[in-house]
């Protein structure tokens, strides 16, 4: 089911762009030397609502969940966009030009992790 939700490293960038939506996952931070000597990692996934309190914890949203913030964060400044994705993950953002015009923007992405960032760069 991790593959469900954002990797820590988005998470991070979503949570700094403003995300503060609900989540039931959350990646925990090990954060002190003796915390890591016993998870042997410096972050995992959580899915429940509680968590050691010595762990800094960033919310892990959902695929789904990261998308619609981030489509309702771009509406303000954009009066359309979508997505086209192809099964391999890559695909490309189309929005209107800066200037007004009619003529699309085509940001191209590599994988689902690089179509959120490339988003978040809008924000």
């Amino acid at each position: 089911m991790k593959h469900l939700f954002v990797p820590y490293e988005l998470a991070i960038i979503l949570k700094e762009k403003g995300f503060d939506e609900p989540c039931f996952g959350w990646w925990h931070v090990v954060n002190t030397p003796e915390l890591k000597d016993i998870y042997d990692v410096d972050y995992f996934l959580v899915i429940k609502d509680n968590w050691n309190s010595e762990c800094q914890v960033i919310p892990a949203p959902l695929y789904q969940q990261a998308f619609d913030w981030i489509f309702k964060k771009l509406d303000f400044m954009y009066p359309y966009m979508s997505i086209e994705m192809f099964s391999d993950g890559s695909g490309m953002w189309y929005h209107p030009a800066d200037d007004g015009k009619d003529n699309k923007l085509e940001i191209d992405f590599d994988n689902i992790n690089e179509a959120i960032e490339e988003a978040l760069k809008l924000i």
